[in-house]
């Protein structure tokens, strides 16, 4: 049990840092929020399947923290400065919860909720393979290439190039959207 917290969960401590900041906004919560999680794992770790994937398990304790002291700030009416935090609960524009959603959806923990995308992207991402959407949400997670790469037993730069194309076909079936709905032609170089 020691040894999978120490060799799976331990290493994941900067690209934990850099999704508890998305979500937060703020160096001090973020760092709260990486302890709560790593804190969260330990009594957890006997629900881990070793050699399944740390960093979606993670990501999902994480975000599921976030939301959960969201949520109690909310009931005692606690709400920050909005332009300092990206909590926005009185606006209901709360982008960071949006942003963990499309990012567990996108690493296969979870579904996207309805209407938080629209129906063109839901289709284009759908239409990646698995592993595809698996590198995109680790690229929007924060996490570095060589860490994705290394999970994922391929080449850092067989991983890059996978990327761009990845986002260069997001880019041509959006294109493609505008185009088709509402007669926008974007011109991008290549």
């Amino acid at each position: 049990m020691l040894d999978v917290f120490t060799n799976e969960f331990m290493p994941l401590s900067e690209s934990l840092y850099r999704y508890a900041y998305r979500l937060t906004r703020n160096e001090e919560d973020a760092k709260d929020l990486v302890a709560d999680t790593y804190k969260r794992i330990w009594e957890r770790i006997s629900s881990y399947e070793p050699g399944s994937n740390p960093m979606a398990f993670a990501a999902v304790v994480m975000k599921r923290i976030f939301l959960n002291d969201m949520r109690s700030r909310e009931r005692r009416g606690y709400v920050e400065d909005i332009e300092t935090h990206a909590y926005h609960l009185k606006s209901g524009n709360d982008h960071a919860v949006e942003y963990a959603a499309v990012v567990e959806a996108l690493s296969g923990e979870g579904e996207l909720p309805d209407g938080l995308l629209s129906d063109a992207v839901v289709t284009a991402l759908e239409q990646l393979s698995a592993q595809d959407r698996f590198i995109l949400a680790q690229s929007l997670a924060g996490v570095k290439n060589d860490e994705t790469a290394r999970e994922l037993g391929m080449n850092v730069n067989t991983l890059k190039v996978r990327l761009r194309r990845i986002r260069l076909k997001l880019i041509e079936d959006m294109e493609a959207y505008c185009a088709e709905q509402y007669n926008i032609k974007l011109n991008r170089k290549r």
